[in-house]
């Protein structure tokens, strides 16, 4: 906006009326010069002023009445500093009628102050000359500006925590685009009454907040479709529903390639899904050629020496038993860990008895093993008996049980005996574990085996060696996909939890719209107890969340194992 001023000067005027309270990202602010005081030495807003410029009158261009911030980039060329008068004003609400006041009572004055203002030059720089009567006029414009402004309309500058933060959370959306942020941050200006009429409240770094806020609906939002995408036996649906619905999100920050990232999809992959070309089965690896071609040179590899022998096969064929023993005794002895051997409760320790050989033996390793005054049994190790351990729930079970065997009558005299107490973490005997599951055991020893192979034929220069062992890892890894292809996982639905609902015992996370709130009830956990809050420190208790959710609260299911796939009989 432009007025012509009675003395053919300029009043330039703004169209934003909040133009006296300047909009700099608070992490932009204490770099930006205009929001130093040099005097104080400390950051604050740049002061609002009344500035009239006078350029040189050799530019043919008119002098500039206008409202505005200290101009930082203005005051440091010393030129123009000292073609400009300013006078320090209120923040008030620049409108129309502000602009006409400054036409009618400020410009006539104004055009006095320019007319009498000149500019010298000195080796010390640029220096301002005004004559008597421009002296004067700029006296009188200062006066005259207190008395006009002193009940003029101000800005009123309000942080944005004071606003209802549930307000925010109902108008902001990880979907909300960039043309709609202005508009929620003038609906919250409108739940701010001012405290005089006619002022204008400016919610300070409101657009910032508003966009920091989006955005973080926005990556939860993505962290969600990472949980989706990450379930192999879920549903498809839903993670393409979320691969759409970031797509069409604007800024440019989602591109196919980071969504395919983010996924394990291709992006041209993800191209389909998104415009809905295809609905087609995805692969997960984009490398899946070359893991092919790896997999067939398992099942046919190149003619090098015992290369296609299945010796590897043979050796590692499922155990009929474990480190345990050979034998059904051995097996009851497992088995009898698995409670505890005087109240049998859950056992959480093993005891064992030890003791030091009976018979004098070499170490063959040791060369001085011949001489005069060598000690035989220096190399007996502790004796475990298999038997004589007993698997209990705690340390008065513990002390019952040693004491009970020290009684026992078949104890040989003259022998030392130790007992030694470990925590007990039950691993199953083969017996009790389905055949799938030995046969993927094996396959796993005879992958460790090729890795001492490949990694000593390394060391040796061994060439040959090396290429048997990279056919072994082929084939290896070749028999475990296979076995482990049978293996069935599945995602149950997510249930739904209303208000009175009792807290689940065996829930992680729970989402409530794109919030994803997490199970911290663990008393090692690291923060306070509840449902933790996404993106706070803070945690909700189970009927704070489900009554904010009011039946919007659902849970993020996990993958589960079909155990029936480790029984059922494949060809």
């Amino acid at each position: 906006m432009q007025r012509d001023g009675v003395f053919g000067r300029r009043v330039v005027g703004v169209a934003d009326p909040e133009a006296l309270w300047p909009d700099l990202r608070f992490a932009d602010r204490e770099h930006a010069p205009e929001w130093f005081d040099p005097e104080t030495g400390e950051h604050r807003p740049p002061p609002a002023v009344i500035e009239l410029f006078v350029p040189d009158p050799d530019s043919g261009e008119l002098p500039e009445l206008t409202a505005r911030c200290e101009d930082a980039a203005r005051a440091s060329r010393h030129d123009e500093r000292a073609r400009t008068v300013r006078w320090p004003i209120p923040r008030v609400v620049l409108d129309d009628e502000f602009f006409a006041m400054l036409a009618e009572q400020i410009d006539p004055l104004a055009a006095d102050v320019a007319d009498g203002l000149t500019v010298t030059e000195s080796p010390r720089g640029w220096h301002q000359r005004l004559t008597p009567d421009a002296a004067a006029a700029r006296d009188e414009i200062g006066r005259r500006l207190t008395e006009l402004l002193a009940d003029w309309p101000i800005l009123e500058i309000h942080e944005i925590d004071d606003a209802d933060h549930r307000l925010l959370v109902q108008l902001v959306d990880a979907d909300l685009p960039d043309k709609d942020l202005p508009a929620v941050v003038d609906k919250v200006r409108e739940r701010i009454t001012p405290r005089r009429a006619g002022n204008r409240v400016v919610i300070d770094g409101g657009m910032e907040y508003v966009t920091e806020l989006r955005d973080a609906a926005r990556a939860r939002v993505r962290d969600r479709l990472q949980i989706v995408a990450g379930l192999m036996s879920a549903d498809r649906s839903e993670r393409d529903e979320l691969l759409r619905r970031i797509a069409a999100w604007d800024g440019g920050g989602d591109s196919y390639r980071s969504l395919a990232k983010l996924v394990g999809l291709s992006h041209p992959t993800v191209r389909n899904i998104v415009m809905e070309a295809t609905v087609e089965h995805d692969l997960a690896l984009d490398h899946l050629p070359a893991t092919l071609r790896s997999l067939a040179l398992a099942w046919d590899p190149p003619g090098l020496p015992e290369a296609h022998s299945d010796r590897y096969d043979d050796d590692y064929a499922p155990d009929d038993d474990d480190e345990f023993g050979i034998g059904e005794s051995r097996r009851l002895e497992h088995l009898r860990l698995k409670s505890c051997a005087v109240c049998g409760e859950p056992p959480q320790k093993i005891v064992r008895r030890w003791t030091i050989g009976g018979s004098e033996t070499l170490d063959r390793n040791d060369p001085h093993n011949e001489q005069p005054g060598y000690s035989r049994t220096l190399g007996q190790k502790p004796h475990y008996n298999t038997a004589a351990r007993w698997a209990v729930c705690g340390t008065v079970c513990a002390r019952e049980a040693i004491n009970t065997d020290r009684a026992r009558p078949t104890r040989r005299g003259g022998t030392d005996e130790y007992y030694e107490v470990e925590r007990l973490h039950y691993t199953p005997h083969d017996s009790e574990l389905p055949e799938p599951l030995l046969h993927l055991r094996s396959l796993l020893r005879a992958l460790d085996q090729n890795w001492n192979w490949l990694a000593e034929a390394t060391t040796t220069d061994d060439t040959e060696q090396a290429a048997r062992s990279v056919n072994g890892f082929r084939r290896a890894i070749a028999r475990i996909a296979e076995a482990v292809a049978h293996f069935r996982t599945y995602t149950p639905p997510p249930r739904q939890f209303l208000p009175g609902d009792p807290e689940p015992t065996n829930v992680e996370r729970i989402r409530h719209g794109d919030d994803i709130y997490t199970n911290n009830n663990d008393p090692w956990a690291f923060g306070p107890r509840g449902w933790h809050i996404p993106g706070t420190d803070t945690a909700l208790t189970w009927d704070e969340l489900v009554s904010m959710a009011d039946g919007d609260l659902y849970e993020i299911p996990v993958e589960r194992l079909d155990f029936t796939s480790l029984t059922a009989t494949h060809d």
